[in-house]
């Protein structure tokens, strides 16, 4: 068979080094950069909401007679909604599946050995390919201006 091949400008990435788990995108596609700065706009519009519902199960400090958090279920529960809803955004980002590549059964908020969250290590670790992508896009209407000046 036959095969048309030409550059698509996609970048394809192993996770953790493992090459049967990768994910691909184009950070030049206009869509793809549409789909990733509405999950940043989303998030931070929900941020505040998240902040205040963590707050409100941080501040319930009633234990059982075991000594466990009565308030337990609320947390996990809450975690998994969270686990849910950016997992979604990453598979709409993306494509369907990717989350599992990524993070298998992992809840995304979980922490990592310094306390980050897993879902902003993804973030903070993408966000090189894609920033500087749009930097260059961008550049070229920031530079034509800053000449004028």
């Amino acid at each position: 068979m036959q095969s048309l091949n030409f550059d698509t400008g996609l970048i394809v990435l192993s996770i953790n080094n493992d090459e049967s788990k990768t994910i691909s995108f184009n950070p030049k596609d206009v869509n793809f950069a549409n789909r990733f700065y509405e999950l940043i706009q989303d998030f931070k519009s929900k941020e505040g909401e998240m902040l205040e519902r963590a707050k409100a199960l941080d501040s319930q400090t009633d234990l059982d007679n075991d000594g466990i958090p009565v308030n337990l279920p609320d947390v996990f529960s809450f975690t998994e909604e969270l686990d849910s809803y950016f997992k979604g955004q990453i598979d709409h980002i993306f494509g369907a599946g990717t989350s599992e590549t990524c993070f298998g059964s992992i809840n995304v908020m979980s922490a990592d050995h310094k306390g980050r969250m897993i879902f902003e290590n993804f973030l903070n670790a993408l966000s090189p390919y894609i920033m500087a992508e749009r930097q260059k896009k961008v550049g070229k209407y920031t530079e034509k201006y800053l000449k004028r000046k």
